[in-house]
């Protein structure tokens, strides 16, 4: 059974910066997958129309940086959608598959 905690839209719970960042790459690996439905990956581009729309609920030319907001609303809200309708199976084999990823780096010390 999927943990819809993190995902529902009832939710009242903000995701930190960090969740929103891993849902962004789940909602990205599920667009990439054969086996999610094709009208399922409308929702998240739908929402990429509206925010490269001219069509705003907040302008930003009127409102300022606050109209950034329902743009990234709507996105956020989108991609709860599509990661809550995807198949379950789908959707814990990539949670899976980043959970195992490991991170690795290299960097070089430079000496002035």
């Amino acid at each position: 059974m999927r943990d819809e905690s993190n995902i529902g839209i009832g939710s009242l719970r903000r995701p930190s910066i960090g969740e929103a960042f891993g849902q962004a790459r789940l909602a990205l690996r599920l667009l990439r997958d054969g086996r999610v439905p094709a009208w399922h990956k409308l929702i998240p581009a739908i929402a990429i129309v509206y925010l490269v729309s001219p069509v705003d609920l907040l302008p930003e030319m009127i409102v300022g940086p606050l109209g950034i907001v329902d743009d990234l609303t709507i996105l956020a809200i989108a991609l709860r959608i599509f990661i809550q309708i995807a198949p379950e199976e789908v959707v814990a084999d990539h949670t899976r598959e980043s959970d195992s990823e490991p991170i690795s780096t290299s960097y070089r010390v430079h000496k002035d």
